[in-house]
């Protein structure tokens, strides 16, 4: 059958656009339609998402709802800072509200390592450039890591941020015990939550190896539930006369 397809008349250098049917099986459009439903697009204009999404980020899986599926070890190491930037820097989020789950050494040290694109030369031209971008980071750090020089290094990096950009940037660590011991789920140990439009889960091995990513918009319940155990977090974060000695060498 061929399904619906509206787009605009006109593209952007003023000509009629052309339009085009495609045949696909009714079943897999009534799935279409359903997603695209739900994101509140019309299933042209879902699908020519994809398409944009494909050309610009390669065959990686856009998830709905809070059952995703698994993206592989590649994805998740080397290309999932990708969609991170591209959300982060959305004029419409202007307020991030982030995650690290510090779990060893690994996590901070390497290029290709998960603390590399949070602090991205994009993101801090953000806070630069833009006074009504904030954002709110808090450090979840395990036992083994709570001693390693470069984890403090990196997790100091963030304070100098909230010294500079006062008001704008917050920073809370919380040792991964208390986390657990306050009954939060581990799946918010290492997430960015973006605006009230989406949340991003990032899944990590013992080494801080990612295994997979993935980004829940609907239901918009999901979005809540992360807020709220983020606040959870905060409550659970040491005072600055705690981590003192730790970020001493740094000039704090």
């Amino acid at each position: 059958m061929s399904p619906e397809y509206s787009v605009p008349p006109r593209n952007s250098s003023g000509e009629k656009k052309k339009f085009t049917s495609i045949t696909i099986h009714d079943h897999l459009f009534q799935e279409i339609k359903t997603i695209a439903d739900r994101r509140g697009d019309s299933s042209a204009k879902f699908i020519e998402k994809l398409v944009r999404y494909y050309m610009k980020y390669g065959p990686l899986p856009i998830e709905e709802g809070s059952q995703p599926e698994e993206t592989t070890s590649a994805y998740a190491g080397a290309l999932w800072a990708n969609p991170y930037k591209e959300i982060i820097l959305d004029s419409t989020v202007v307020l991030y509200r982030s995650t690290a789950w510090i779990r060893s050494k690994e996590y901070v040290v390497g290029d290709n390592s998960p603390a590399s694109p949070q602090w991205g030369e994009k993101v801090m031209e953000r806070l630069h450039s833009d006074r009504k971008f904030r954002i709110e980071k808090v450090f979840v750090v395990s036992e083994e890591a709570w001693s390693v020089r470069e984890v403090w290094d990196w997790i100091s990096l963030w304070f100098m941020a909230r010294r500079t950009y006062k008001g704008r940037v917050e920073c809370y660590v919380v040792r991964q015990k208390e986390a657990e011991a306050k009954g939060i789920d581990k799946r918010f140990f290492d997430m960015g939550i973006y605006g009230d439009q989406k949340v991003g889960y990032l899944d990590l091995d013992e080494r801080s190896v990612p295994q997979k990513y993935y980004t829940e918009s609907l239901p918009k319940s999901s979005i809540g539930e992360a807020i709220n155990q983020f606040e959870k977090l905060k409550k659970a974060s040491l005072s600055s006369e705690d981590i003192k000695e730790k970020l001493m060498p740094l000039g704090f």
